[in-house]
């Protein structure tokens, strides 16, 4: 399990993102990773991937490598936390009423409207606890509960 954790410009972070798959981290990080002025990919709390200001300084990669993951995962767009958060509160009430059949790519769809969540804020350095925001896994915790 890999930990994504976007740090702001005073190195602090909201929460870490998780991904299982390799491919799906290197994704998230390369996405964000000049919007972003820090980010740190962890495993059993080993720091495996880091980046600060867009540029990868952990692990030394090669240019070639480099340029084709980046040409793989081309970087978000700018944009404002506060445009993100109206779509990451929209997947919220979408899971809440997911019937037991549409739970699962409900859940999918709340951990995706996240990520650039977390990003655009750890850009911003917004804090998101002023706005009611509260963790994906959390939500599906809760939801998955009520059962």
């Amino acid at each position: 399990m890999y930990r994504i954790h976007f740090f702001n410009d005073q190195g602090k972070y909201q929460v870490p993102i998780y991904r299982e798959e390799v491919k799906a981290t290197l994704e998230i990080v390369f996405t964000y990773k000049n919007l972003v002025p820090g980010i740190r990919v962890t495993q059993s709390d080993e720091v495996v991937f880091e980046t600060e200001f867009g540029r990868v300084v952990w692990p030394e990669i090669e240019q070639d490598q480099l340029a084709e993951v980046e040409r793989a995962f081309p970087p978000a767009p700018k944009a404002s936390a506060l445009d993100a958060l109206p779509v990451y509160m929209a997947a919220i009430d979408r899971a809440r009423d997911a019937d037991l059949d549409s739970r699962e790519p409900a859940f999918n769809q709340l951990r995706s409207a996240e990520v650039p969540l977390l990003a655009y804020a750890a850009s911003e350095g917004l804090n998101l606890n002023h706005y009611a925001y509260r963790q994906a896994e959390e939500i599906i915790y809760e939801i998955s509960e009520q059962q």
